[in-house]
C-alpha cells in the first residue's frame, strides 16, 4: 500500500497488489502536508496546512482523532514506530509534541534552544532524534525524555549547518 497527500485534502491509498486506488478519503479542505502509517497499517495520521492533525482509521476512512494546532503549520507527523498509541507531531517554530493514546501532551525540547526542532524516532522507537536550525542533534530516551548523546553538525567552517529533515534508515544504524 502507498499513502498519497494531495493538494485538494485528498488521502489516496493505492495498493500495489491490485495496482488500483484501494481507498480515497476526503481529509481536510486543505493541501496534506505529512502523513505516517501506524505499524498494523491500520491507521494513518495526516498533518495539513490547516493546522490540524487527524488519525483516520484506514478500513472505513472515519476520523478517530483530530487535533487543532492554532499556533503553526505542522511539519511532520509520526506514529511511533512499534506504539500507534503515541504520536509525534512537528510543529513550524515550535518545539515537537508527544501525544499520546489520551490526548496527553508532552513538549519535547531542546535545553536552551526551543525553537526551528525537527525530530523523528529511531527506527526501534527507543529514542527520539531531535535537530534544530544551527546543526545540533540530540538524542533521548523515548518516554522519560532524557538526554543521552547530543553533538554539533559543521561542515569546515564555524558556520551552523541547518537540519531541515532527519530519517533514519530501517536497516543499519546511519542518520541521513
Amino acid at each position: 500500500m502507498l499513502a498519497v497527500g494531495c493538494s485538494d485534502g485528498r488521502l489516496v491509498i493505492w495498493d500495489f497488489l491490485t495496482r488500483s486506488i484501494a481507498k480515497i478519503i476526503c481529509a481536510d479542505w486543505s493541501p496534506i502536508y505529512s502523513l505516517s502509517w501506524s505499524r498494523k497499517s491500520d491507521l494513518i495520521a495526516t498533518s495539513s496546512t490547516s493546522n490540524t492533525v487527524c488519525i483516520w482509521y484506514t478500513s472505513t476512512g472515519r476520523c478517530r482523532t483530530r487535533i487543532s494546532c492554532i499556533q503553526s503549520p505542522i511539519l511532520k507527523v509520526q506514529f511511533h514506530p512499534r506504539n500507534p498509541s503515541y504520536l509525534l507531531v512537528c510543529p513550524m517554530k515550535h518545539p515537537p509534541v508527544l501525544i499520546d493514546h489520551n490526548g496527553k501532551h508532552t513538549v519535547v525540547t531542546i535545553e536552551d534552544e526551543p525553537h526551528d526542532i525537527i525530530s523523528t524516532f529511531d527506527r526501534k522507537g527507543e529514542h527520539i532524534i531531535l535537530g534544530n536550525n544551527r546543526g545540533l542533534i540530540v538524542v533521548k530516551t523515548f518516554l522519560e525524555l532524557k538526554t543521552i548523546s547530543s553533538f554539533r553538525i559543521t561542515t569546515g567552517t564555524n558556520a551552523n549547518t541547518v537540519l531541515r529533515h532527519i530519517e533514519i534508515p530501517r536497516r543499519g544504524k546511519i542518520i541521513c
